[in-house]
Formats: C-alpha cells, structure tokens, sequence
C-alpha cells in the first residue's frame, strides 16, 4: 500500500485547480506542504507580512486570469 501525505494531497489538488504560483508566509507548520507544492510543480513566494501576500495574491490573479493562493 502507496502512504500518500495529506500535504501531497493539498498540492496536487491546487496543481490540478490550475495554481501555478502560491504566495505564503513560511511558518513551522505550512513548510511541508510548500515542500510538497514545489514537488510538484507550483512556484512559492516567501512573504514576511501576511497582508502582502494577500495582496500580492490577488494581484497575480487579476492580471493573469489565473487563480492563486
């Protein structure tokens, strides 16, 4: 039996739902689940205040037409 993690799980479903790029702020508990975002494919941008990755986020969406995290 394949062990799949739950972090493998939230990335390839934002892989899936078309994210291409995750805006985030690294903290102890999310750093698995960017490993596991880069694993497959989306490309993370550190931020160190929240507001402006949210920001940044919505930003990117806008102008690409692309949904973003």
């Amino acid at each position: 039996m394949v062990k799949v993690s739950g972090n493998y799980l939230i990335a390839r479903t934002l892989k899936e739902e078309g994210v291409d790029t995750l805006f985030y702020l690294m903290g102890g508990p999310n750093f698995d689940t960017i490993m596991e975002c880069q694993d497959v494919g989306i490309r993370t941008v550190d931020f160190r205040h929240e507001q402006a990755a949210a920001m940044a986020a919505h930003a990117y969406s806008r102008v690409t037409g692309k949904p973003s995290v």
